[in-house]
């Protein structure tokens, strides 16, 4: 039987609930790195992207997580300096990704974009 997945959106397309994850998501990031040690902001996964990467190309952006993590001196030197496989900072990624966001919900739809490159590979294989 198939998950009702209407449950899970409002009538313009996002998650009713976006701001309770988000808050969970700020609170569960900041335990760990208050516990852990700021140093784990700036550590990379195996396609150089850090936990600011996948914050900046997220479609609802937490900007209050951002920025805390940016307040620590390895976040803002990750956010500004930290490129990954593709050359792109969080920097690069919020950037491109606001753009592409305010042109995709201007043209009626949503999604997960984390930079244009990405977006023109999707499109080439068919994807979109």
């Amino acid at each position: 039987m198939a998950k009702d997945l209407s449950v899970y959106d409002d009538r313009n397309g996002g998650p009713r609930d976006v701001p309770d994850e988000l808050h969970r998501q700020e609170a569960i990031c900041k335990r760990i790195v208050t516990e852990l040690g700021h140093h784990i902001i700036e550590l990379a996964d195996s396609h150089g992207n850090t936990a600011l990467h996948y914050l900046a190309g997220s479609w609802y952006l937490n900007e209050s997580l951002v920025a805390w993590l940016r307040s620590w001196t390895p976040g803002e030197s990750a956010w500004q300096n930290y490129a990954n496989m593709w050359g792109h900072t969080p920097k690069d990624l919020m950037k491109e990704n606001l753009a592409i966001r305010d042109d995709n919900v201007k043209a009626g739809g949503r999604g997960f974009v984390v930079s244009r490159v990405m977006l023109q590979n999707v499109v080439l294989r068919g994807r979109k």
